[in-house]
């Protein structure tokens, strides 16, 4: 998938969004001895409770061991090994917009079209389910004339599902298909 991306990413046909993974990637990335103690956290938080060792272990072409690996020198294998990652994940977008819709990872805030960064950097953890269910969102929706794509909650959570769609709830396009922790999952395409 990595190589992939790497030949892919500048298409004029395809649309990469950042998540909470592709972010903890970035910071795993970018890992040095002088990174925040948040960075850290995060990484830890994806290893141990959202499967990014799983990511880890694909890309480094062997098992990854929590216990022996340290990020500085697993930053830098992966670096050597995929040259253009850590610039094609530095160039996904917090969200995309057409004139028929607006896609994203986890949640869309109110001010997505001015929010910071730093404030996406939170919203990709976001619980989109729960959102979906929010106050928020009954009030965004009836301003918004777009139709809301997003991700971040496996379809495979919900009976109704079909096992092959995307799901309207709530007003909500949900395209996650659930291809995180081995489960069979379907990939979404959306156009």
């Amino acid at each position: 998938m990595a190589k992939w991306l790497e030949k892919s990413y500048n298409s004029e046909n395809i649309v990469l969004l950042r998540g909470n993974h592709d972010l903890a990637l970035i910071k795993l990335l970018t890992y040095d001895k002088v990174s925040p103690i948040d960075d850290y956290v995060q990484i830890q938080l994806m290893i141990k409770s959202n499967g990014l060792d799983m990511t880890l272990s694909g890309l480094l072409g062997r098992e990854y061991n929590e216990y022996k690996d340290i990020y500085i020198d697993v930053a830098k294998e992966i670096n050597e090994r995929y040259p253009k990652l850590l610039e094609v994940l530095q160039n996904t977008k917090f969200y995309h917009e057409t004139d028929k819709a607006i896609y994203t990872h986890a949640y869309l805030p109110k001010d997505y079209k001015t929010a910071s960064s730093k404030s996406w950097e939170g919203y990709v953890w976001r619980d989109s389910f729960s959102w979906a269910h929010s106050q928020l969102w009954k009030t965004m929706k009836t301003e918004l004339t777009k139709k809301v794509v997003i991700g971040h909650f496996s379809l495979s959570n919900l009976p109704q599902w079909d096992g092959y769609n995307p799901h309207n709830l709530m007003g909500i396009t949900f395209a996650d298909g659930g291809l995180a922790w081995g489960y069979d999952g379907v990939i979404n395409i959306i156009e």
